[in-house]
């Protein structure tokens, strides 16, 4: 899966940090997105040039939806969270 985001967006934190507490980060691949400039893929990846965007290994795209979508996206496929780490 790919998470395409910028450094200071509160929300691809968030996924990230998601990804992270069920165990699945190393499952990401991290691209970095830049709102800005009207020539990223970005906007092919999501109409309306917001971030994060995820994608799937089978190409569907989340984006713009109610945010926890995203969260629960990774709940479906690792409904497990990840093991404490003390």
């Amino acid at each position: 899966m790919i998470v395409r985001s910028s450094v200071p967006s509160p929300f691809g934190r968030k996924v990230k940090m998601v990804a992270k507490y069920l165990g699945v980060y190393n499952a990401l691949t991290i691209e970095t997105a830049d709102t800005n400039n009207p020539d990223d893929t970005l906007r092919q990846q999501n109409p309306l040039g917001k971030i994060p965007v995820l994608i799937l290994d089978d190409g569907r795209k989340y984006y713009d939806l109610a945010r926890h979508l995203r969260i629960s996206r990774f709940q479906s496929r690792w409904p497990h969270p990840a093991p404490d780490r003390k």
